[in-house]
């Protein structure tokens, strides 16, 4: 469970940075 766990945080800590380089861009972008 626990490296389930971690592991799910590292997606999220992923998709996260992902997501802010969307948002990066998109700001550039305006």
């Amino acid at each position: 469970m626990v490296t389930h766990f971690s592991e799910r945080q590292k997606l999220t800590l992923e998709d996260i940075a992902e997501l802010k380089a969307l948002i990066w861009e998109l700001h550039d972008g305006h």
